[in-house]
């Protein structure tokens, strides 16, 4: 246990915390490392489940150091990126979901998190070898270059999917003022919605607190979308429970993610428009205590 956490100490020499601001919470931290605190939890965590890691990226505008002058701190993270594959699937890790960020819908912070990344291992200690594996072929300079900072937070999946998006419909919007009346989306929410492109698939990333601390009261709303999906060609990819902060902080705590994925932006809306979920949209306001909604678009971690 020694010879782990002094490995471990090795990690987070270095970083720095981003103190951003939030309407909706009490705290918001980003960070670059972990902490002790974080390291101690993790090192707890149950080693006979699947372990699940959701990230939440903030990048530079413009990658910092002489190394990647030129590039944004998008660009140079991505090098980082790519630079550990190799040690993922050596620890047999996997990737979820992984997505950029268009804009954030519901909630209110600052900075906004650019992208999102959720992976998969078959059990903490796995992530432990991740973190502490000594092959060298991750790029860190390519990480520090270009993240301003970052959630790392420990999940357990609830539900996930490989399915395709299906195919777009045809049907129409109706007026704003009915997208309005049904959905409680402000006009400049939905024109939000509707900025995104409309012949690509949008994610949409949405972060919860429950108001009841068990999420009882907000269950219908997710068991009403989740029963329609499929008439809108839309794919949850997955849902999870967010357990503790390995990297950052935030209070209160969110309690789930659910990433959902539709065949265009119109997709979406006509799915909350639907006769199952429009009843029920109350819900987002009664059984949430904070709701923050991005529009995002997916990208394949291995990707060029």
């Amino acid at each position: 246990m020694k010879k782990l956490f002094g490995m471990m100490t090795a990690v987070i020499l270095t970083g720095c915390v981003v103190v951003g601001t939030s309407d909706d919470l009490d705290i918001y931290e980003l960070a670059q490392q972990p902490t002790f605190a974080g390291f101690q939890k993790l090192y707890a965590y149950d080693t006979s489940k699947p372990f699940v890691g959701v990230n939440a990226f903030a990048f530079k505008e413009y990658a910092s150091g002489d190394t990647y002058a030129g590039l944004t701190g998008f660009e140079a993270y991505l090098i980082y990126g790519l630079s550990g594959q190799n040690t993922l699937e050596q620890v047999e890790g996997r990737n979820i979901w992984s997505g950029f960020v268009y804009d954030q819908v519901i909630g209110h912070s600052d900075p906004v998190f650019d992208g999102f990344g959720v992976y998969a291992y078959p059990s903490s200690t796995n992530f432990i070898e991740y973190l502490t594996n000594p092959n060298g072929e991750e790029n860190h300079e390519a990480r520090d270059a270009g993240l301003l900072g970052q959630w790392h937070v420990p999940s357990s999946s609830i539900s996930e999917s490989e399915d395709e998006v299906g195919e777009d419909l045809l049907t129409s919007l109706p007026s704003m003022e009915e997208i309005v009346e049904k959905t409680g989306l402000s006009e400049e929410q939905i024109n939000t919605i509707l900025a995104t492109p409309e012949d690509k698939p949008l994610a949409i990333v949405e972060l919860l607190t429950f108001s009841d601390g068990s999420g009882e009261i907000y269950e219908p709303y997710i068991e009403a979308t989740s029963s329609v999906l499929d008439q809108y060609g839309a794919v949850r990819d997955w849902r999870g429970k967010m357990e503790f902060f390995f990297i950052g902080n935030a209070s209160p705590m969110f309690d789930q993610m659910v990433i959902t994925t539709f065949p265009s932006p119109k997709a979406y809306l006509l799915m909350l428009l639907d006769d199952e979920v429009a009843p029920l949209s109350d819900l987002t306001e009664t059984g949430l205590s904070v709701h923050w909604l991005y529009t995002a678009y997916f990208r394949d971690p291995g990707a060029e």
